[in-house]
């Protein structure tokens, strides 16, 4: 499965339980999440879609670590299996 096809199953089972997947694209920094999902209970989370044979580059590890510091909602996902085991949270 592409990391685009695995995106647009993200996409969808958010839109399925009533949230939003945003795609996000930073005109001045390198290495952001690829999309904003606002879950219906109100989390803004900032989700990197990854095939489960890729790999995250320096500056999205940067921004992981970035994330985690602030306390902000981070997720990278590998796969549709890591795609269910997140949603569950939220069911």
């Amino acid at each position: 499965m592409t990391e685009k096809e695995i995106e647009r199953y993200f996409c969808k089972r958010v839109r399925a339980l009533g949230g939003f997947a945003y795609k996000f694209r930073s005109v001045t920094q390198i290495g952001v999440a690829d999309r904003i999902a606002c879950m219906p209970n109100g989390e803004a989370w900032f989700v990197e879609i990854k095939q489960p044979n890729g790999r995250l580059s320096a500056l999205q590890r940067i921004f992981s670590d970035e994330m985690t510091h602030t306390k902000q909602h981070y997720a990278c996902l590998w796969s549709i299996e890591d795609i269910d085991a997140w949603l569950k949270r939220f069911s």
